[in-house]
């Protein structure tokens, strides 16, 4: 039996319930700030809004990670990320974290969710010295759905011709690397071919996409890799149920020459699965996945 939007809504009821007791007492490192509710887009929408945070002063290395988060592109919000934000915070990096509308709302679909992070994006890049980060070392980072939309944002900035087809202008607009974390990659694949999901369900998680082939190659950051010219980060595990995507990226990437790092955690341990370096950040495994996301990070600086 396939889900459809009824499974699908309860999933997300039962996963929110659950992020309250999860997410509510979150804490920043020592000395770290945050302002939240930052409106990028000027309209008082909430899933358009951004939070941006600032480490200790004595921490500050004048680096800045935007992260964009996850949720199977129905679920979750920038606040979920708070936690990753904190492990990039303790190393001195400024974090800001995006945000975007979720699907199973008429109207909504995976190509509006980029359009609203592309924005976003523009709106750092544009008013970077008032929000206190620094331009000119940006670094990008998602985690599932939000890899997926990190890396298509990613590819967009390296190819105008893209981010025009795509409805954004990303003119001027630098990153010094992208790191998706347990990331979707073929995006056509998923929607031609997801055997978990009924066609009402596809609809509810993707919108028009999963009826619209030419949305999906569009969307497609398989499609598009090879308008990408700055370094990648890749993480993914054996317990990743995403996997054979972030095998398939680092297959294309070993035929390219973008420069890339693929960490694989080879764990049978039930806490190392799908996104382990966000939800499970104490662990030693996601601090290894981590650690080496920010030595990547700092080998590209220039």
């Amino acid at each position: 039996m396939k889900l459809g939007p009824f499974a699908l809504r309860m999933t997300r009821l039962w996963l929110r319930r659950s992020d309250k007791k999860n997410y509510a007492n979150v804490q920043l490192p020592e000395g770290a700030t945050e302002t939240v509710n930052v409106d990028a887009l000027g309209d008082g929408i909430y899933a358009h809004q951004i939070d941006v945070f600032h480490p200790a002063k004595e921490k500050r290395i004048g680096k800045t990670l935007l992260d964009i988060h996850g949720g199977g592109y129905i679920y979750g919000t920038r606040h979920n990320n708070k936690m990753f934000a904190g492990v990039f915070l303790e190393k001195g990096f400024d974090v800001i974290t995006l945000d975007y509308p979720l699907n199973g709302k008429k109207g909504r679909d995976c190509l509006l969710q980029i359009r609203i992070v592309a924005r976003q994006l523009r709106f750092i890049y544009d008013n970077a010295e008032s929000l206190g980060v620094n331009r000119d070392a940006l670094y990008l980072t998602g985690d599932s759905a939000g890899g997926h939309l990190a890396l298509l944002l990613a590819e967009m900035v390296c190819d105008p011709a893209l981010a025009a087809k795509i409805g954004a202008d990303l003119t001027g607009i630098a990153l010094k690397a992208v790191a998706p974390s347990c990331p979707v990659y073929d995006f056509v694949r998923l929607v031609r071919e997801n055997q978990m999901l009924s066609k009402r369900g596809k609809k509810f998680m993707f919108g028009k996409t999963s009826r619209d082939e030419g949305y999906a190659e569009l969307l497609c950051p398989r499609l598009h890799l090879p308008s990408l010219t700055i370094p990648l980060f890749l993480s993914s595990c054996k317990r990743d149920f995403l996997l054979q995507e972030s095998l398939d990226l680092n297959a294309d990437l070993e035929k390219s020459d973008i420069p890339h790092q693929f960490i694989y955690v080879d764990s049978d341990d039930p806490a190392i699965a799908h996104i382990h370096n966000v939800l499970h950040i104490k662990h030693p495994e996601s601090i290894r996945v981590n650690d080496a996301m920010e030595s990547f990070f700092l080998a590209h600086a220039e």
